[in-house]
């Protein structure tokens, strides 16, 4: 799937393509006016009342399971209760399918439901309005991602079976969010199982997508791959607990909260496994892709979490449902991280990315807990003390805590980058110490600041091949070589077109795996069995170039490992100068 995203083989739409994607973009947009019209339209507002029912000997359904709105009456019932009517029809053995009807039509036709129930021998009326709690727009944008992300990779690599897969799988996974709040019964009960179905069908696919990611082709890639049939367990699962609100069964309702979490706990777990297996098949650098997936999903539920756990520590009030739906914003992450794993896995450094990101959280958790329990206390005392209100010393506090954040993040992120990410770590040491060695070098001897260059980038990038090339005598030949696949020269009209293009442009080209204006350079060096190409400039006008080969580890030139190198093509130009 990587490869077919990276170097698309085939760029034209094949009937299966077209039918595709006009079959599921028409869908999803569809789902999508759904989407608009239940965030923005009026009347669509969150579920007031989701119950869950047994039944008795004599028929009567008796309540094992609620999730209620308070403020619309939903306080009114409790476990245990027995339900004799709703809206003056009796239900005495009504099937779960035909209740949830008969709610959707009450609160869809009359603006409230009217239950009779019997509790403690007593009966008693209870009367439940729709919520007035909309449902908030924040779910829309990761929606509008997945679906875009899908697109985008089939118009990119049309005509392969992976892209077919990946489009297939996320286009069903933009559609079964669709949310069906409100309507009359056949709209809601209807639309509900649609979705419940959707999303069987789209963890099925999910799932069968990430057992081949990164995975190459399966006649290149001998090590053995989880069994397709794991794709199935979760889909089986997942509708059981849902389907009790509609049919007897199949599982006990009173435990619906439990059953749900579980089934979404197993999800997690085996995607975990899944990418944790292939992480462990694959070679460096489509582990970087991995990485990429996990950052994503990392950096969508971290915010959610967060908010959850300042919601435990403080009373928020209204404020906690609008931070939730701002936490919610952050699932766009997962398909953006999905784009750059597949198209730009190396356009940044995504280690850096990921010691940052779990050092904030650190910090974040570690400053809320250090404000709730122990500083906040002193600070509102010390507030007295000075004749201010409490509060205003809380938020002072609070205010320090966060400039803090960053000169300790500064301190502290050398340290996290070389516990977890020490090899990296390790790389820009050694820059360093190369710089100030060939600074310190004999600069008239240029072969031997060339030898010392090549000897360290082998040894620390452990690269296949490396070499430097001076233009003399209108040509390009190397002054130093490190192994044997870096041998050519350039003269005649090639040597002229790359003087000219290192007069206009001292940056690195990545020969592979780099952007697109970097791939249309790669045709220069035709011939030139090599991965980055770093030119530098002497003082006194001479060009020259660094040229390594393919790392032994088989994993990619980022960012920071180029940065780091055109410092050392700095440093040879301010040698030989």
């Amino acid at each position: 799937m990587g490869h077919d995203l990276q170097d698309p083989q085939q760029k034209r739409f094949s009937n299966r393509d077209w039918t595709l994607l006009l079959s599921l973009t028409a869908v999803w947009l569809l789902c999508l006016v759904l989407n608009l019209g239940t965030v923005f339209g009026e009347g669509e507002y969150l579920a007031a009342f989701i119950p869950a029912f047994d039944r008795t000997e004599d028929g009567t359904p008796v309540l094992v399971s609620l999730v209620a709105d308070r403020e619309q009456g939903g306080d009114g019932l409790a476990i245990g209760d027995r339900l004799i009517s709703l809206n003056g029809e009796s239900l005495v053995k009504i099937t779960p399918i035909r209740f949830q009807f008969m709610l959707a039509n009450g609160f869809s036709e009359q603006g409230r439901v009217d239950f009779l129930i019997e509790r403690d021998t007593e009966q008693l009326p209870i009367s439940i309005r729709p919520s007035t709690r909309k449902i908030s727009w924040s779910h829309l944008p990761p929606v509008v991602g997945y679906a875009a992300i899908a697109i985008l990779v089939l118009l990119r690599a049309p005509n392969a079976g992976g892209t077919r897969l990946f489009f297939t799988a996320f286009m069903t996974l933009a559609i079964s969010q669709t949310v069906i709040a409100s309507g009359s019964g056949y709209q809601v009960v209807g639309g509900r199982l649609f979705f419940i179905f959707m999303a069987m069908l789209t963890f099925a696919l999910l799932v069968m997508w990430l057992i081949t990611f990164p995975r190459p082709p399966i006649e290149d890639d001998p090590k053995p791959r989880v069994p397709l049939w794991v794709a199935f367990i979760v889909p089986i699962l997942f509708p059981l607990p849902r389907l009790n609100y509609y049919f007897n069964g199949p599982l006990a309702p009173e435990s619906y909260v439990l059953q749900t979490y579980s089934i979404d706990m197993l999800f997690t777990i085996l995607i975990i496994a899944i990418l944790g297996w292939n992480y462990w098949c694959v070679d460096p650098a489509s582990r970087r892709k991995i990485r990429w997936v996990l950052i994503g999903v990392y950096l969508a539920l971290v915010p959610i979490a967060i908010i959850q756990f300042t919601g435990a520590l403080f009373e928020l009030g209204d404020w906690f449902f609008w931070l939730q739906s701002i936490g919610l914003l952050f699932y766009v992450a997962v398909p953006l991280s999905l784009f750059m794993a597949m198209r730009h896995f190396n356009l940044f450094d995504v280690d850096r990315v990921i010691s940052g990101s779990v050092l904030y959280t650190a910090l974040i958790v570690l400053f809320a807990l250090l404000a709730e329990g122990l500083f906040e206390p002193i600070a509102a005392s010390m507030a007295t003390s000075f004749g201010a209100e409490p509060d205003t010393g809380q938020f002072i506090f609070v205010g320090l805590l966060a400039a803090l954040a960053i000169p300790i993040q500064a301190y502290l992120r050398p340290k996290v980058d070389h516990l977890f990410f020490r090899s990296q770590s390790n790389f820009r040491d050694s820059i360093d110490d190369l710089i100030n060695e060939v600074a310190s070098a004999d600069t008239n001897d240029l072969e031997k600041v060339a030898l010392l260059i090549g000897s360290r980038l082998s040894e620390v990038l452990e690269v296949k091949d490396c070499a430097i090339y001076l233009y003399q005598d209108e040509k390009w030949a190397p002054v130093f070589r490190f192994g044997t696949n870096i041998n050519t020269e350039f003269d005649g009209y090639q040597a002229q077109d790359l003087k000219q293009l290192f007069e206009r442009s001292m940056v690195p080209i990545r020969l592979k795996q780099g952007s697109n204006k970097e791939m249309q350079l790669a045709d220069r060096f035709m011939g030139l069995n090599a991965e980055l190409i770093v030119p530098f400039r002497s003082a006194n006008n001479g060009c020259g170039f660094l040229c390594l080969g393919g790392k032994r580890s088989k994993d990619v030139y980022t960012n920071t490992d180029v940065t780091l190198l055109a410092g050392v093509a700095v440093q040879v130009a301010l040698s030989y100068s």
